[in-house]
């Protein structure tokens, strides 16, 4: 936007930082610790930069089937504390992969537990693959209010020929914001088709259908056309 007085429209700045070590406890234990910092203001806003310090601990333990994982997290955020805790599995399949997580999260805002979890499902396919997605977290909108977010997607690609692979992605999410309980779903229908046109270079050529329902305003629909020329490097040191 340009020299607009409305008040709805502000510029943000969301930064961090962070860093994460690990340590080998013994041949198949990792531990993983970490730490980070984020502050998120507004330009002429009418509150100061919330500013957020997070810490994280992790452990990985290689098993036959896959790699089992237990994390947890506290966040000292502007709201109040956060934190939570889950565990989760990698597994190798017959005929493709599965990875799973549940847990629990403890909200800043209102200081309620939140069921949390992710399953991640591949299938391989003679030319292609399958690919089922479900999440639920607890995370941040773009205005930095804390968010219930869970979204479902689905990926189905296929090479056609040598050269060239067709894809389609459907996707649904929801976010709920927890201090007004103001809701927004999108879903998402594409199909795009790429194409290595010379070494490195491929052209990908998609089309994009989308929906939003927010919470007081009206429905919104989207249609997208899209082209792109992409190549691949290979940084050697």
């Amino acid at each position: 936007y340009f020299d607009d007085p409305s008040p709805d429209l502000v510029d943000s700045r969301d930064s961090s930082i962070g860093v994460n070590l690990g340590f080998d406890l013994n041949p198949v234990t990792t531990l993983t610790l970490g730490a980070s910092n984020s502050v998120y203001e507004e330009t002429g806003g009418s509150f100061d930069p919330e500013e957020t310090r997070g810490y994280t601990a992790g452990l990985q333990i290689d098993r036959p089937r896959g790699p089992i994982t237990g994390d947890l997290f506290y966040d000292d955020t502007w709201e109040g504390d956060r934190y939570g805790v889950s565990v989760g599995q990698d597994s190798e399949l017959k005929g493709g992969s599965l990875s799973y997580a549940i847990g629990a999260t403890r909200t800043a805002i209102l200081e309620e537990v939140v069921a949390t979890g992710a399953i991640d499902y591949v299938y391989d396919l003679p030319d292609g693959s399958i690919t089922a997605t479900a999440s639920r977290e607890v995370d941040y909108n773009s205005d930095n209010q804390e968010s219930v977010t869970s979204g479902v997607f689905l990926t189905w690609s296929r090479q056609v020929t040598p050269l060239g692979t067709l894809n389609v992605d459907l996707s649904a999410a929801s976010q709920e914001v927890l201090i007004t309980g103001d809701t927004t779903v999108n879903t998402q229908a594409s199909v795009s088709w790429s194409q290595n046109i010379v070494q490195d270079w491929v052209l990908d050529l998609g089309y994009t259908y989308a929906t939003r329902d927010e919470t007081g305003l009206d429905n919104a629909q989207s249609n997208e056309v899209s082209l792109n020329l992409r190549k691949a490097f290979a940084i050697r040191p």
